[in-house]
């Protein structure tokens, strides 16, 4: 399984698109805010979120951003607190161009558990519908798979919606747009190693796997 700090470069490359996509693109430069917040647009100032500190570290490392300011409490910076930084767009724009082709979001089970760029985000139990119904989705990723092909699977009739089995094993909101690009009460579609450039084009945002 990926360690978590191997999606670090994921995290800087999603950050890095959406600083170009909506900041001024005739300035060079941008100034902006890095906080541990959706993001969201608060009159002239953007602001983006992070999932992790070292995701600014790593970017300050990859000479992307510039630190000016980070705020401090009691003496100590807070981990979920504002950093004000210059963001150097022709070398976020180089960033983007040489990592395109990485990984930006993948699946794992692994002894039934299922992971998320390294994450663990629901467990199952073996034997159990929902393991069963779910290793299958898994091991046929672009498929569309329906309610009956799952009765079969399961050599019984499958019963409930498929939106809310998968609600069971937390791929709702921001993992369902990742993984399931079709996904009903009677049908769905999975999907796996989304690549930076798969993310970029399906305009997919990051994910804050420290809430899992």
């Amino acid at each position: 399984m990926h360690k978590k700090k191997y999606w670090i470069l994921s995290e800087a490359a999603l950050i890095c698109n959406s600083v170009l996509i909506n900041s001024d693109s005739e300035r060079p430069v941008a100034v902006i805010h890095l906080e541990h917040v959706s993001f969201f647009n608060n009159g002239n100032s953007i602001k983006y979120s992070y999932a992790q500190r070292a995701t600014i570290e790593y970017l300050v490392s990859k000479n992307i951003i510039k630190v000016i300011n980070k705020p401090k409490i009691n003496e100590r910076t807070a981990d979920n607190a504002l950093y004000k930084v210059s963001f150097r767009k022709p070398e976020a724009r180089l960033f983007l161009k040489r990592n395109k082709n990485r990984l930006a979001y993948s699946v794992e089970i692994v002894d039934d558990a299922i992971f998320v760029n390294g994450y663990k985000t629901a467990q199952m139990h073996a034997g159990k519908d929902i393991e069963v119904i779910f290793k299958h989705i898994y091991k046929n990723p672009g498929v569309i798979i329906t309610r009956k092909d799952l009765s079969r699977v399961l050599e019984k009739e499958f019963k409930g919606s498929l939106i809310n089995r998968m609600r069971d094993i937390n791929f709702t909101r921001d993992l369902k747009e990742i993984f399931f690009p079709v996904l009903s009460t009677n049908r769905l579609e999975f999907v796996n190693n989304i690549t930076i450039d798969q993310a970029i084009n399906r305009q997919l945002t990051f994910v804050d796997f420290t809430t899992f």
